[in-house]
């Protein structure tokens, strides 16, 4: 017997640098598929994805799946009675740490440490506020692991770290950015979490698995550019 599946629409993913955003997907949030087409739609993010990390778009892609993530979070805040702090999270991200996150590069990666100080500050007090559940339903504590991951997957160079090291960070980062390609759009269209969770988390975590999947071979390809 088929499944149906309620599935998050798939995004467009010819994107621009760190201007890039996700935009709203109400259509596809209500949109009804087949099992076999969701795992269509997850199977071609992975392509998609698989393409931009491996080459030029991978700061850009990194960009657009905080900037994702930040606004699902602000969305969600609104809604649990915090307008103001909303508001001043996206201002922040918008104004300052979203266009410094955008001049990075994987061979000026820069000093990330204010960036980085800045997103796990946000995300904790977020999930003060949210509560962990909710945070996980969301998937908003994909916020932690990109955070965790960045300073090493942007830093391919970095002699502190071989290629082992340089694939445990690069393949929970990878997923990350699977799962919120193929279904962002989609959960910033549904506030409730629970309701997320299932239209449009079934196809993100069929994005993030594939990810996962292909994701060591394109940490090798990075890795060896660095280190010849």
């Amino acid at each position: 017997m088929r499944h149906i599946l309620v599935l998050a629409g798939f995004l467009s993913f010819a994107l621009p640098a760190f201007a890039q955003e996700i935009p709203e997907d109400q259509t596809s949030a209500n949109q009804i598929e087949t099992e076999e087409q969701g795992r269509n739609r997850a199977a071609q993010a992975v392509n998609t994805v698989r393409e931009e990390l491996q080459g030029t778009q991978i700061v850009p892609r990194t960009v657009a799946t905080i900037d994702v993530m930040l606004r699902v979070g602000a969305k969600a805040l609104r809604k649990k009675g915090y307008p103001v702090q909303s508001e001043a999270l996206l201002a922040q991200w918008r104004g300052v740490y979203k266009p410094m996150l955008g001049g990075f590069t994987l061979d000026s990666l820069g000093d990330h440490a204010p960036f980085s100080r800045w997103l796990m500050e946000v995300t904790t007090a977020m999930e003060v506020a949210l509560g962990t559940s909710r945070m996980k339903l969301l998937h908003l504590d994909d916020l932690y692991i990109v955070n965790y991951a960045i300073p090493v997957v942007f830093d391919p160079a970095n002699i502190e770290w071989d290629l082992e090291d340089y694939t445990e960070h690069f393949v929970p980062f990878a997923g990350v950015v699977g799962y919120w390609a193929a279904s962002g759009g989609c959960s910033l269209a549904i506030t409730n979490p629970l309701v997320s969770h299932f239209t449009c988390g079934i196809v993100g975590t069929l994005a993030e698995e594939g990810m996962k999947a292909v994701s060591p071979s394109i940490a090798n390809k990075i890795y060896q550019q660095f280190n010849p």
